[in-house]
């Protein structure tokens, strides 16, 4: 299975069949790796203007951002929840050193931000 990216400059409008077959492609055996050299053409001021994939897979490119967009989401989400994990760890570590009432107040704080990220996600 290939699939193949089609780019050009910011600004570019849908192609066009005839336009299509003119344009230099960058070809993937999967989708995941078109869709991360998709975010990739974002960085450096071009865009994706459609996937085609040899399973009948076509991505213009506003479902192409549209699914790039749930991606950092996701992305952002695993971020905070990581996060809130090593918050949750750091205080943990602290018992030995700090007051009783510190260590419960700030562990359960930080136990709380854990609990209510993965919940979330």
């Amino acid at each position: 299975m290939h699939y193949r990216v089609y780019s050009g400059p910011k600004g570019s409008p849908d192609l066009s069949p005839f336009e299509k077959s003119r344009m230099l492609f960058k070809e993937f055996t999967v989708l995941d790796d078109a869709l991360s050299w998709a975010r990739h053409l974002e960085g450096t001021g071009r865009i994706s203007l459609l996937i085609e994939g040899d399973d009948g897979t076509r991505m213009n490119r506003r479902a192409i951002l549209d699914t790039l967009r749930v991606g950092m989401r996701e992305q952002l989400e695993a971020s905070r929840l990581h996060s809130a994990r090593a918050r949750a760890v750091r205080w943990f570590h602290l018992l030995p050193t700090t007051s009783q009432f510190t260590i419960g107040r700030c562990a359960t704080v930080a136990l709380s931000e854990f609990v209510t990220a993965w919940l979330v996600s």
